[in-house]
């Protein structure tokens, strides 16, 4: 009997373990299609800086890699890249014109929550500091709108924390909401050191 009795504590983890294993998971969050067209925008020949001559690149990139994207994901990838584009040039007048329909079309796309962040800093830089929180507070209340217990949606409150911690002055309405409504994330902790690469070695910042 106490035979049976072992041989049965020590099934049923493993039917719990296999039971578990066969539970549907939830679907991945993330448009691959605008991913995808994203990285084929980056990395295609260089076209003019134009809504137009952008989409129909996108267009036939999602040709050339076989994706059925809608006529919005395809909007939403020239509207991204053209927002990024112009960021590098330091244009930030012409990269408002896109991002605002950007971020309505491709926050789907991990590079849109990238772009930004990067877009918060440079205002930042150019001392715009109200413009930075209101972008960033756009971003946040976007967030705390979605579900908060998933990792697409956390990794994203993370990431947003380290500037938070680094220009929580010029962002005070972006701060208090971010402590309001992340209350699990700190932001007094330390932020996370920050490499790059320069002349063949790795630097921290």
């Amino acid at each position: 009997m106490d035979k049976q009795f072992y041989k049965i504590f020590e099934v049923e983890p493993k039917l719990l373990t296999f039971v578990g294993s066969r539970q549907p998971r939830p679907p991945k969050r993330g448009n691959r299609s605008l991913i995808a067209l994203g990285v084929g925008l980056d990395f295609a020949t260089q076209t003019d800086r134009t809504f137009e001559a952008v989409r129909k690149l996108a267009a036939e990139i999602a040709i050339q890699k076989e994706i059925e994207p809608t006529d919005l994901e395809l909007d939403g990838a020239a509207y991204l890249f053209l927002s990024k584009s112009f960021l590098k040039t330091g244009e930030l007048e012409r990269c408002e014109t896109f991002a605002g329909p950007a971020f309505d079309l491709t926050r789907e796309d991990t590079g849109h929550c990238t772009f930004q962040r990067q877009w918060v800093e440079k205002l930042i830089e150019v001392a715009n500091f109200t413009r930075a929180d209101e972008v960033t507070l756009q971003y946040l209340e976007y967030l705390s709108g979605d579900d908060t217990s998933i990792d697409f949606i956390k990794n994203r409150i993370t990431f947003w924390a380290d500037p938070l911690r680094r220009h929580g002055a010029k962002l005070p309405r972006s701060r208090e909401f971010f402590s309001a409504n992340f209350p699990e994330v700190s932001l007094t902790a330390l932020p996370a050191p920050r490499f790059r690469w320069v002349n063949g070695k790795t630097e921290c910042y």
